[in-house]
């Protein structure tokens, strides 16, 4: 369903300058106040072909110098908005403005640009950051915490003076939703007071229907909640064996100390999930593929097995987890039992998985495996182990090949004994290594998908983040798997021991000495 959104006159942007004969002054755009009453945001329609010369005219007229995008190029099979940005090997240029990419980062929730912006009918230059939140599904909602650190994120590059230009494709329902945020949070943090209902009710006197759906409106309630509990844990590079030191020989009584505060907050934050969230794991037929019933995965974040195999159903016990830098580049799953090894096989060849990493005791016999140059089958599949393995800081590499008639994977896999914890960090180095080439999907595996596989993906998370932005936040990487795998991390000893890997993978002699 096409929406069409028409603009209030009063607060409409009007484009004064015109780059072409046919030019007028319309965009479907409005200007919004926040909760001072003061103009802070343009809420914008995204472009499409046929007004992208005057999407770029607002911008150059307002000088705006920040966009926040809230919409992908295209959304179920359908095109939401024009790419209206220079990309590396490609710069653009829209009637007397040309554009170079200066920077990209690619996160898991979002994507980050600066480029410049030069104008041909002036000496003008100016630098544009761009963020553009990349995991709004089309028809929904999307998770709490994940728009929370992307809008911490906007805050912390927005310099205050200039207008924050927000859009996405209608330019009300996640745009409303983001400004709501944005200006709500500074409103609690000021005045310890906000009332939803009048905010919204204010936006849409400048731009109608703004947070558009009852969906959306209670979203925003939401991710207020999580906004106003966000803490301040980001530690940057330069201070990491400083604050970590203190931080795990505090002498104080246990529940006395920051450590512990953190552990607990974790412990009540997170998402408790209804039986209905987890039926699929629940069903007769499913039923006895888990290991542990307490370890079910959340239905909507399972991976579902795709392919045709006689007598199974789509079924895993398994979560997708995301990295730093890619939504789904971990899927947390069980050892297998003895009837649900063609499932984890299944897995690989339908998530196109390229690594499997296995956490278990160092002298656990692994017999799920061939091994090394050796071959079995699992109908219909045909796996042949490596000639070549090879071990270095406790970690066994190998080389697996998954074959059927018709498909054929090449996996890495990585056997590490989980109390060694050079072999963790090593572990992680390597995934890393692997990882900078392309996109990288792995799976974890640990005796019942947690314990283990939390503490190794947490690992994974923060030095990621550590390598990319040179800070880490090791709650917040715990929450954002937790909102995925909550029955992760529910020791203290496991949060305390992912301190203390960070804390020796930064230590002079330590791993990342040397990534």
């Amino acid at each position: 369903m096409f929406v069409v959104i028409f603009v209030d006159d009063h607060s409409r942007v009007i484009l004064e300058d015109t780059w072409d004969d046919g030019d007028n002054d319309y965009i479907n755009a409005n200007f919004i106040k926040d909760f001072n009453g003061q103009r802070m945001y343009i809420a914008a329609q995204g472009p499409k072909n046929n007004t992208l010369t005057d999407f770029w005219r607002m911008i150059w007229q307002e000088n705006v110098r920040f966009i926040v995008m809230l919409t992908n190029i295209v959304e179920n099979g359908k095109n939401k908005c024009t790419q209206y940005w220079p990309t590396k090997d490609k710069p653009l240029e829209v009637g007397p403005c040309k554009m170079h990419l200066l920077k990209e980062n690619v996160y898991a929730f979002h994507t980050f640009r600066k480029f410049t912006v030069q104008s041909t009918t002036s000496s003008a230059k100016r630098t544009i950051t761009h963020f553009h939140y990349t995991a709004w599904p089309d028809h929904g909602t999307p998770e709490e915490l994940g728009l929370v650190q992307f809008h911490k994120a906007v805050t912390r590059s927005y310099h205050p003076g200039g207008l924050m230009l927000v859009h996405c494709s209608a330019g009300v329902g996640r745009t409303g939703t983001f400004i709501g945020l944005d200006s709500l949070l500074k409103q609690g943090r000021e005045t310890e007071r906000i009332n939803v209902f009048e905010f919204v009710k204010q936006m849409r006197e400048d731009r109608m229907t703004m947070v558009q759906t009852p969906d959306q409106y209670i979203f925003l309630h939401k991710v207020l909640l999580f906004g106003f509990q966000d803490k301040d844990t980001i530690i940057h590079e330069s201070d990491i064996p400083t604050k970590l030191t203190e931080l795990l020989q505090d002498s104080a009584p246990l529940n006395q100390t920051a450590l512990y505060k953190e552990y607990k907050f974790l412990q009540t934050a997170k998402p408790v999930f209804e039986v209905d969230d987890k039926e699929d794991g629940m069903k007769p037929e499913n039923k006895d593929k888990n290991s542990n019933m307490n370890v079910i995965p959340v239905s909507k974040y399972r991976p579902y097995l795709t392919s045709y195999v006689k007598g199974r159903t789509d079924y895993i016990n398994a979560v997708c987890v995301p990295s730093f830098s890619n939504l789904s580049a971990n899927i947390l799953t069980q050892a297998p039992l003895q009837d649900t090894n063609v499932d984890l096989w299944t897995l690989c060849v339908d998530h196109d998985v390229k690594a499997i990493v296995i956490l278990s005791d160092a002298n656990e016999e692994i017999d799920w495996i061939p091994k090394k140059g050796c071959s079995c089958i699992c109908a219909p599949y045909n796996l042949t182990s490596g000639e070549t393995g090879s071990s270095i800081s406790g970690v066994t590499q190998d080389k697996l090949l998954i074959q059927t008639d018709s498909t054929k994977q090449d996996v890495d896999v990585f056997h590490i004994p989980f109390e060694n914890d050079n072999a963790m960090l090593k572990g992680v180095e390597l995934l890393l290594e692997k990882g900078k080439v392309n996109e990288y999907t792995s799976v974890v595996i640990s005796k019942d998908g947690a314990g283990p596989a939390g503490v190794f993906c947490v690992l994974h998370n923060a030095l990621q983040q550590l390598r990319m932005d040179g800070e880490v936040d090791l709650l917040t990487t715990v929450r954002l798997i937790h909102t995925r795998r909550p029955e992760v991390i529910t020791k203290m000893e496991e949060y305390r021991r992912c301190y203390e890997l960070l804390l020796l993978s930064v230590s002079e002699d330590g791993i990342y000495a040397n990534m």
